[in-house]
């Protein structure tokens, strides 16, 4: 009994260090709502690169963003649908927007709609919305089947979570309750242990091709860095140059004005009806049309209190004409929603040109519905240009 005891008793000391070391690490990663990334002093070739952060700190940076910098003119919330929508689809440059503060792209990961109704009241308490059009993008109903819509899906930090009704207090903990058990994952996992311990904050992940192509001298403190294993070696990097490999980091960069770099991006092809639509797996029940509708009008509300306008896009995918149980249910509950502030472009599907990937449209799409948004009046017109977009083909 006593070998089994000290066995034990060495398991568990060992256990208690380890676990500690790994909760020390997790809490000592950078949080970037503390420590923002500074998107607005990043030049026009720059790139911020997540490549090695946990999914946590990568909700961290665009919130960063948005309680440290001055709101921009026109911002957009949505999910990864929109990622690569940047400032060319306005007709002007990186260094333009910045130095007129026109527009940021807010998205990240799968945000649904009650996920970007909160967002939206943390800015609105804040006093940080966008001041003169909020663009909102709903995930396509055929694009997951009906997921990621009336979700919460453990996007966002815990504390920016508001929940409105007892009823909607289940839907809540069942994304809760997904934030939680990754949050403790990720925890104890052996990536968020090495960044923890080797975080070396948002300065050195900021690379362009200017840096890179500039021949840089070995920081002594960095040589120990080359011999790590590559799967290491991410985590411990702590001069911008060591991501200057393209093909490796360079497809998890974002733009100053928080868009993701389309010209290193690693998926782009192009297949049409990638996601079946079976039955089995709806996501959507017939009551979920009442919180779709229920939704829009709070995240109407807030932003009509704001003095800002409102722009609903239901982007498409690449597919066939597939009716579908997901489209059916959220049609129902569009239906009583302003259209003068609903851009749904779902009947663009086929068109093979506004689209990187399945799920992702491209510039055309973009500077398609920049041109809609422009002639309906909602886009303040950036300085020196005068019809942003181009028309529907």
């Amino acid at each position: 009994m006593i070998p089994n005891t000290k066995h034990l008793l060495a398991f568990l000391v060992a256990f208690a260090c380890f676990s500690s070391i790994s909760l020390i690490a997790y809490v000592r990663t950078t949080d970037f709502r503390e420590t923002p990334v500074g998107f607005d002093k990043m030049e026009e070739d720059e790139l911020f690169i997540t490549h090695g952060l946990s999914r946590k700190q990568v909700g961290t940076v665009k919130v960063g963003y948005a309680l440290h910098e001055d709101p921009p003119k026109v911002g957009l919330f949505g999910n990864h649908q929109f990622q690569f929508w940047n400032v060319n689809a306005f007709g002007i440059s990186q260094t333009e927007n910045k130095n007129e503060n026109y527009f940021f792209n807010y998205w990240f990961a799968n945000l649904g709609l009650p996920e970007i109704r909160d967002y939206l009241r943390y800015l609105e308490a804040a006093g940080r919305l966008p001041t003169d059009l909020i663009i909102l993008q709903v995930t396509t109903p055929n694009n997951d089947n009906g997921r990621y819509i009336t979700d919460y899906n453990g996007e966002l930090p815990l504390d920016m979570l508001h929940v409105k009704s007892i009823g909607e207090l289940w839907h809540v903990y069942d994304g809760v309750f997904s934030a939680l058990s990754g949050s403790l994952q990720s925890a104890f996992s052996y990536s968020s242990t090495l960044l923890g311990l080797l975080d070396t904050g948002a300065g050195n992940r900021i690379v362009s091709d200017r840096l890179c192509s500039t021949p840089q001298p070995d920081a002594p403190d960095s040589t120990w860095i080359r011999f790590l294993p590559h799967t290491v070696k991410s985590f411990a990097i702590d001069s911008p140059t060591e991501y200057c490999d393209p093909n490796v980091y360079w497809s998890t960069g974002l733009h100053p004005d928080g868009s993701s770099n389309f010209e290193h991006h690693s998926e782009t092809r192009l297949i049409k009806n990638a996601n079946p639509l079976d039955i089995n797996s709806l996501a959507l029940s017939k009551d979920d049309a009442v919180r779709i509708s229920s939704f829009l009008e709070e995240i109407q509300e807030i932003v009509e209190n704001s003095g800002a306008k409102l722009a609903v896009v239901i982007p498409p995918v690449y597919e066939t004409r597939r009716p579908s149980r997901a489209d059916k249910i959220f049609d129902d509950g569009i239906k009583a929603f302003d259209r003068s502030k609903l851009y749904d472009l779902r009947d663009l599907r086929d068109r093979k040109k506004y689209f990187v990937n399945y799920d992702h449209p491209g510039l055309a799409f973009f500077e398609t519905l920049v041109s809609k948004l422009s002639n309906d009046g909602l886009l303040p017109p950036p300085t020196g240009t005068q019809n942003p977009g181009s028309p529907v083909n």
